[in-house]
């Protein structure tokens, strides 16, 4: 009986709840989303504690993602035409999808990295034929559903405060990293956010633990780079929860963000199956080690990218260390408890492979929602300047994400008419012209 009454009294503490609208205020936002989406967006962002305001940026995530099509505007090569035209020129029957899902689950030679993307390939084009839009937009459903999911363990908390500048980029931090527009290329995206949401839910005890759990155990259906963030979710249930010990570990590696790629070059990967070794293999040649760590191909400018790089590690550095210095108030929180030591077992992890051309960079935007999610339960709403430092840092990458003059992911995929054209207009696009 007492076990029950600990679980009821524990499933009333995390529940979350909106925050009351009325009727009329449900009604202008319908309307204006008929009528102009992108206002009826940034309109919800003063009620981001509503039901309603969570419709609506879900129903524009699915539409960002079903408008996308190339702008004319630049020449630049993006992920979302090679996805497309992958789409486009692929012809899969049931039997060959079969047939790959079985040799996946044998590892057998020759057999796909992951099976997500192109079962996802063959179902959209039975059921609605060559038109990539509609892949599109069902690849972004569980990516948006995922960032709501744990968007709203923050707009329902108690102390953030809706419409304020603070609360907004808190926000903004916690989706930069990879937002829905990286739906152009969904393999990753979607076992990322799928990762991101189950091991927050799994650690702060948010729902069925054992669903969470199966689900960081099959995101490597997604994507195969993702099978050495299952060892590490598996490692982190498995061994003592030693907070001193994780603490000591996050800090000594924070050199190590630093360390040369080139410790790479001699590691033998031919013990893994083919499947495996491929991913491996891809991630320590010598075309990534140019792109990544040389910046052959960039501008003489990507010195301004590195620099603010080094500000945006330190900012989550800083933020970490303010976290172990109040360890005290988040293990008093069976809230934050579990999570502040799986964030400082990741974080440490993370900071050792940063040597690594690609799957450093890309396991890095794990700390960096971790990171903030964690502070965010911990020092929400005061040290505002340690937020603002953060956006500080983050500038330029927003800058270079969104903005349409140097060449941001927008400018190649997302044409401007998302801004200013009503729903109908946006639909009909895709659907019939």
């Amino acid at each position: 009986m007492g076990t029950i009454i600990k679980w009821i009294v524990n499933m009333n503490k995390y529940r979350l709840y909106w925050a009351k609208e009325s009727k009329e205020a449900i009604g202008v936002k319908t309307l204006m989303f008929l009528v102009w989406p992108f206002a009826a967006w940034i309109y919800a962002l003063k009620k981001a504690n509503t039901r309603s305001s969570f419709f609506i940026f879900f129903l524009f995530s699915l539409l960002v993602c079903w408008h996308f099509s190339e702008t004319g505007l630049t020449q630049r090569y993006d992920d979302f035409m090679g996805i497309r035209d992958r789409f486009l020129e692929s012809n899969y029957s049931f039997i060959q999808i079969s047939n790959e899902i079985s040799s996946y689950f044998k590892m057998a030679s020759g057999a796909p990295k992951d099976i997500y993307e192109n079962t996802l390939m063959w179902l959209v084009k039975v059921l609605f034929g060559n038109n990539y839009h509609f892949f599109f937009l069902f690849a972004s459903i569980p990516v948006a559903l995922c960032q709501l999911k744990i968007i709203k363990h923050i707009t329902c908390d108690k102390k953030f405060i809706a419409g304020s500048l603070f609360g907004f980029w808190v926000l903004v931090m916690m989706i930069l990293p990879r937002d829905i527009v990286t739906v152009q290329n969904p393999r990753f995206s979607t076992g990322f956010w799928v990762c991101v949401l189950s091991s927050i839910y799994y650690f702060c005890g948010y729902g069925n633990k054992y669903l969470y759990f199966m689900l960081v155990l099959i995101s490597p259906l997604c994507h195969s780079g993702l099978w050495i963030y299952v060892l590490l979710f598996l490692v982190s249930t498995i061994i003592p929860q030693k907070t001193r010990v994780f603490e000591f570990a996050a800090i000594v590696s924070i050199p190590f963000m630093f360390f040369d790629t080139g410790l790479l070059s001699n590691i033998d990967v031919g013990f893994l199956p083919d499947s495996m070794r491929f991913w491996a293999e891809r991630q320590m040649d010598d075309e990534s080690y140019s792109t990544f760590v040389l910046n052959e191909g960039k501008s003489g400018f990507h010195w301004i990218t590195d620099s603010f790089n080094l500000l945006m590690r330190v900012a989550y550095i800083y933020m970490t260390w303010e976290m172990i210095r109040r360890r005290d108030t988040i293990l008093n929180d069976n809230e934050t408890k579990r999570f502040y030591h799986f964030y400082l077992l990741a974080f440490a992890f993370i900071n050792f492979i940063q040597f690594v051309p690609i799957i450093g960079a890309r396991y890095y935007w794990f700390t960096r929602i971790f990171c903030l999610f964690l502070w965010f339960k911990t020092f929400f709403p005061t040290h505002k300047k340690t937020l603002y430092f953060l956006v500080f840092a983050c500038s330029w990458s927003i800058f270079e994400r969104y903005g349409y003059i140097n060449g941001g992911a927008l400018l190649c995929n997302t044409p401007l008419d998302l801004y200013v054209m009503p729903l109908p207009y946006l639909l009909g696009k895709g659907l019939l012209w």
